[in-house]
């Protein structure tokens, strides 16, 4: 796996944050060598492959709920074409 420099995140976690929660959700899945999802079934943290990444503290420069509202799921449904209604 290459590794990025301070900036090279700095620069990913702009152009991730600047993003909607869609294209965040296309970006971590097609870069699975460098973002995955962290899970306990209910909170959610973005996570980076790389683990000194992580130890610097990187992963933080990265903008993602850590919990998914409603237009959240609505959103993850809308990749395979499943309509939500809220409750």
């Amino acid at each position: 796996m290459r590794k990025f420099t301070k900036t090279e995140w700095e620069t990913l976690a702009k152009r991730f944050n600047e993003k909607k929660f869609i294209g965040k959700l296309m970006l971590i899945k097609q870069n699975p060598e460098i973002f995955y999802l962290d899970t306990d079934g209910f909170n959610v943290e973005l996570r980076l492959y790389d683990q000194e990444a992580m130890f610097n503290g990187f992963d933080d420069l990265f903008e993602f709920p850590t919990t998914f509202e409603f237009h959240y799921l609505k959103d993850v449904f809308s990749l395979i074409d499943v309509k939500v209604e809220k409750l």
